[in-house]
């Protein structure tokens, strides 16, 4: 649910997709299973990616954006056989708040809220075995956005560029895949380009910076991200939009990169527009290369 100084939306994500590592005798370390940190302005953003519009001046957003994730981190033996789930479900509350300031920047606050989380109790991994970790907070983010150019309201068309820096504390138990255990900084470029017909474009390239953590083969790195999305309008009154989205990493500074360290998800789902101020949504997807934190289903 999204609450704006005059509006509200309430949207809920799906996903379906696998997240594998392969049985060893190493330590834990533990990560964050989380790949779909939600845009943080979902009336004007996608799902995932960001848009290129700003919020006016004191005008404020505040939302919740529900989240379940199905067997986002298993454990295969050597002939690729699942034989348990690390993190068998993970129900994730997001809380997000945010406000503009002048006419091209806005700032918003992400808390997000472990509601539910169960796994299996694997006993090779004594560092990160957390089984029925229950509720807890996971990494708060703070996302200050600035618009470079381009569209200020919905109605408007052509180009947009923004900056984010996606700024993620390590607030969360990272032993319980429930954050990271460092300070994770990523700086995006945002394109956007919306047509005649309101269709927008949207693509976001960031780095994710951060430090060096994972379970057994999985090595989670620094990495460049990635994102595309369109906001496709269906009717004549332009209130209900088919939203398509691609996104995914690409780990920096690994020498031999496995499937399970480059996650790819896609998803498909719709926002209805009630009113300027009001607005609902849900979506599906599948992961189209089973990289850490892509479900079964989401």
């Amino acid at each position: 649910m999204t609450l704006r100084s005059r509006g509200l939306v309430l949207l809920i994500a799906a996903a379906a997709a696998t997240t594998l590592i392969h049985e060893r005798s190493a330590s834990a370390q533990g990560v964050d299973v989380q790949q779909l940190p939600p845009a943080t302005t979902q009336h004007s953003d996608q799902w995932g990616v960001f848009g290129a519009r700003t919020l006016p001046h004191l005008q404020w957003e505040a939302g919740l954006f529900l989240n379940y994730a199905r067997n986002p981190l298993v454990v295969r033996s050597s002939d690729n056989t699942v034989t348990s789930s690390l993190v068998s479900g993970q129900f994730v509350s997001n809380l997000m708040g945010a406000v503009g300031f002048g006419e091209r920047f806005d700032i918003a606050l992400d808390l997000p809220l472990i509601l539910m989380q169960s796994g299996d109790s694997v006993a090779a991994l004594q560092g990160a075995d957390a089984p029925d970790a229950g509720f807890a907070i996971g990494d708060v983010r703070l996302v200050p956005r600035v618009r470079i150019i381009g569209p200020e309201s919905a109605s408007d068309t052509g180009l947009g560029l923004a900056l984010v820096l996606d700024t993620r504390l390590p607030t969360g138990n990272a032993d319980a895949y429930q954050g990271d255990a460092s300070l994770r900084i990523e700086p995006k470029l945002v394109g956007e380009f919306t047509l005649a017909s309101l269709t927008r474009l949207t693509a976001n390239l960031g780095v994710l910076i951060r430090g060096q953590s994972g379970v057994e083969n999985l090595q989670v790195n620094e990495a460049f991200t990635w994102g595309m999305a369109a906001a496709i309008p269906v009717n004549s009154a332009d209130t209900f939009y088919i939203v398509p989205e691609l996104n995914g990493e690409l780990p920096i500074g690994v020498d031999d990169v496995a499937a399970e360290e480059v996650p790819v998800e896609a998803l498909l789902g719709g926002k209805y527009f009630a009113t300027d101020s009001l607005a609902v949504g849900a979506g599906l997807g599948t992961g189209l290369n089973p990289g850490y934190g892509i479900p079964d289903y989401r």
